[in-house]
Formats: structure tokens, sequence, C-alpha cells
């Protein structure tokens, strides 16, 4: 497991997330070429396709089983990267967790158009009524078509998944 996050204290990230197991980078995803500047520690780490991540981790040709994404209005611009890349078969998500901010219904709009040009659908929603003033933030799960019917043929078919 590997974890994305550039925009705290990038040291003591490592430290706990490295306890937990997984693997911390302090690089933010979205569209390549862009940089973030970390407010806590005014560094500057580049901001990376999940392709691109992928690539540069030896990972370009594996399936990720869950993509989780909570960046704080990121979310749009770094997933709208993904879709082409996803139906190009350039990248390989079973599953994509992503809090939605904000209350822009256009763009939201144009964010689940390009998860179901992708093969995307919703299997779970929840509003995040700890944040966002109670109503601006809603947790999304979906999941590709082809690991859906893979889930469903294991569960009801009796084929491995």
């Amino acid at each position: 497991m590997h974890s994305f996050d550039p925009s705290g204290d990038t040291a003591q990230m490592e430290v706990d997330v490295s306890q937990s197991g997984s693997v911390f980078h302090a690089w933010g995803v979205g569209a390549s070429g862009a940089d973030f500047t970390n407010e806590v520690d005014h560094k500057t780490t580049p901001l990376l396709s999940v392709h691109d991540i992928m690539e540069r981790l030896g990972h370009a040709e594996r399936h990720i089983d869950i993509l989780k994404i909570d960046c704080e209005g990121c979310e749009y611009k770094a997933l709208a990267a993904v879709w082409p890349q996803v139906r190009a078969g350039r990248v390989s998500i079973g599953q994509i967790q992503v809090e939605m901010h904000g209350t822009d219904f256009a763009q939201a709009r144009e964010f689940f158009d390009g998860a179901e040009s992708a093969g995307y659908m919703i299997f779970h929603k929840e509003r995040n009524h700890w944040g966002c003033a109670g109503y601006m933030c809603v947790e999304y799960a979906l999941i590709h078509v082809d690991d859906a019917r893979a889930v469903f043929d294991s569960a009801y078919c009796g084929e491995a998944v």
C-alpha cells in the first residue's frame, strides 16, 4: 500500500504511515507537470497523474485494487485525468473511493459522466457530516464494471476472481 500527501508535515507523515506498513510519498495526485507548495514546511513537490505515479513506482502494468482519494477539492482534476487513462487501458483500477467536495453540480455532473465513460458505477455513498459544514462533502465508492462482474461471478457462479 502506498500513501500520497504533499500537504502537511511530510516528515511526520512518513513516520506515521511507515508504522502502519505502508509507504509514504510526498507527491500529489493531479495533472502531471504541476507542482504543489506545502503550507506547513514550504516544500514544493510534484503533482503526478496516477499513470505517472505507477511508472515511477515500477507498477505500470499492475492493477490497483482500491484507489482512495481525499484531497480537499483536487479530486475533480485528479480523476478527470484518470478516466481517459482507464479507457485507453493505461491504468486499471477496481474501486475508487473519493470524497467529493463542494456544491458545484455542473462539476459533479462532469465528474460522474467521466466515471461512467470509463466504466465505473456508484455502489455506495454517504454524506460526510463531520466536516464541510455538515453537507458539502459526500463519500462515494465506485467500482469498475469488470470488477463488479468478477465479484458477481465469484459469489453466484462459483468462478474464482
